[in-house]
């Protein structure tokens, strides 16, 4: 927790946005709550010089003990910034040190990330084999005619006035088929990573005011933090803007399926000189031509081939960009 100048606490949160520093697969990104709901806030309990002690912190050491060597004397921010921090640049990133030993904020300044992969595919139609059909031909082989009996399944056909051959099929009707889309987000990656330490404490007092706070250990630096993008105030001149969050819009454009074809239905058929008393010969439909009898029964159908509909094409979508900046200002050494 930061500790706050104006009583405010500011918090680091996880954020599960699987930033891949090569270190796990979920990065830690931390964020930043507002004391108040309307803005983060990242103030920190500067302290007082001598007895009185700070707010938050970094209190007074109380009485006169001057400022040790481990220690040096730094200039107080002003309201709405951290109490003096040390921060690290690197991948990856080191531990806090003793002296600074609470987590403040693990953010970065660049990201990468691959197209989301994108796939469709299309369940299978429904099929609907209706009546049997049965169609004339001169001959077998020959162009097929108008129809000559058609009716439900189980029951006598009657194909009379014939003709020499008929022809047996089912006019399958097919609905939609029901798209499946698939996407996938590679995880981004970084390759930078900065992290701010804080809850260090005065062992010391300065003079004019100032605040005594640990040297940092190579390659900590001491700065001051403040979310959103602000100047840097006296004493911290260096400036960088760093980012806790990701913004990712990857995406895949709609699946779709084209018209389903290529159902399939058969049955068993049988062909009758009489009225459907004496079977004379069978054939299996779909599209089986026989020589021409009187009559004809056939079994319920059923689907052989279920049929397709082609999938759409599908393109990846959006970006991934950081976002939530935080401010870092350091001092010059």
């Amino acid at each position: 927790m930061l500790e706050s100048r104006s009583g405010c606490d500011v918090r680091a949160r996880w954020r599960p946005d699987s930033l891949g520093l090569g270190l796990a697969s979920a990065v830690l990104l931390f964020g930043v709550l507002a004391c108040t709901p309307k803005a983060r806030d990242y103030t920190s309990g500067t302290g007082g010089a001598g007895g009185a002690g700070g707010a938050g912190g970094m209190g007074g050491a109380g009485g006169s003990v001057p400022c040790p060597e481990t220690h040096r004397c730094a200039v107080p921010p002003p309201d709405g910034w951290s109490a003096p921090a040390a921060v690290v640049t690197g991948v990856p990133s080191p531990a806090c040190p003793e002296s600074f030993p609470t987590l403040l904020v693990d953010v970065r300044d660049d990201i990468a990330a691959e197209p989301a992969a994108c796939g469709c595919s299309c369940g299978a139609p429904s099929v609907d084999c209706g009546n049997l059909l049965l169609l004339y031909h001169q001959s077998c082989g020959a162009p097929v005619g108008l129809d000559v009996a058609s009716g439900p399944p189980n029951t006598c056909l009657d194909s009379t006035p014939k003709q020499n051959s008929v022809h047996a099929y089912f006019n399958e009707v097919m609905g939609p088929c029901t798209p499946a889309p698939t996407t996938t987000l590679p995880e981004p990656s970084s390759q930078s990573a900065v992290r701010a330490c804080g809850g260090a404490s005065t062992d010391g007092v300065c003079e004019d005011g100032l605040l005594c706070v640990p040297e940092p250990v190579t390659p900590f630096r001491i700065c001051v933090v403040r979310g959103g993008e602000h100047p840097c105030p006296p004493g911290y001149p260096d400036r960088a803007i760093h980012y806790e969050g990701v913004n990712d819009t990857r995406a895949c454009t709609e699946c779709t399926c084209g018209a389903p074809a290529d159902a399939k239905c058969s049955a068993s058929v049988q062909g009758y000189s009489d009225a459907c008393a004496t079977a004379t010969s069978a054939l299996v439909t779909d599209d089986q031509c026989t020589s021409s009898f009187s009559y004809y029964t056939y079994t319920t159908p059923e689907v052989t081939e279920p049929g397709a509909c082609p999938p759409g094409t599908v393109e990846p979508t959006g970006t991934v960009e950081l976002a939530d900046p935080i401010t870092f200002c350091c001092s010059v050494d």
